[in-house]
């Protein structure tokens, strides 16, 4: 099927759902070649059941998907299990559904079929009001996924039994070299699980700003930043 049919189901799907279709994704969808869905922060922000016309009509798509951008929208877990099948497909390299309403439960959705994938390479989960539970998701996605080189956490509420979760996924995760976990609410002893595992991933850029962090854990912090691990 072409692309200009995939246009057309788009616009079935559309109807289907009874949602108006967002002419950025028709545009893209007939353009040919790699797609740049770019959805993101519109004046009318798209719900779940738009979302779920979206990737009805991205289904079928054969081309790589370079870009799904649906950050600043009103996606809740209804639309993220949607994506989920979308992200199945192997042709999605990069996600951006931060400023969305995710929570625990869509974070868990998408984390569980991110863990397998083979083609997303950035995965931005920003402000979706995420706790130490959906963590809980992202860590077991580290421990299985080899392709997610960025992780953007930043802005949402994960604590210290959040960041214990993540740091045991990174354990032994040598895929991933950016992780933001910016303006969450970790403390010293979350600081003291990710150090821990910095000899055992790959990660080249971390940042932990805005956080809880204590004069223990930032020296804790700057002294795992000056060490050689290549050399233990």
């Amino acid at each position: 099927m072409g692309e200009v049919d995939m246009a057309g189901s788009y616009i079935q799907a559309c109807a289907k759902y009874g949602v108006e279709p967002a002419v950025e994704l028709l545009v893209a969808l007939r353009s040919g070649g790699e797609i740049e869905c770019a959805l993101s922060h519109r004046i009318h922000p798209l719900a779940d059941v738009a979302v779920e016309a979206v990737v009805e009509g991205l289904m079928g798509v054969k081309a790589d998907i370079s870009l799904l951008d649906l950050e600043g929208n009103a996606v809740t877990w209804k639309g993220a299990k949607a994506l989920a099948y979308l992200l199945e497909g192997g042709n999605v390299h990069t996600v951006k559904l931060g400023e969305n309403a995710l929570e625990d439960t869509g974070c868990k959705l998408i984390a569980s079929c991110v863990a397998s994938s083979r083609s997303l390479v950035r995965l931005d989960l920003r402000a979706n009001r995420i706790s130490g539970l959906g963590a809980i998701s992202i860590g077991d996605m580290l421990a299985e996924n080899s392709s997610v080189k960025h992780l953007s956490l930043q802005k949402n509420n994960i604590d210290d039994n959040g960041c214990c979760s993540i740091a045991a996924g990174l354990k032994g995760n040598h895929a991933l070299k950016h992780l933001s976990l910016r303006f969450n609410d970790i403390s010293d002893r979350g600081i003291n699980d990710l150090v821990g595992v910095l000899p055992e991933c790959s990660l080249t850029s971390l940042d932990v700003g805005g956080n809880r962090i204590g004069p223990e854990g930032a020296v804790t912090l700057a002294n795992s930043l000056c060490m050689d691990w290549s050399s233990l």
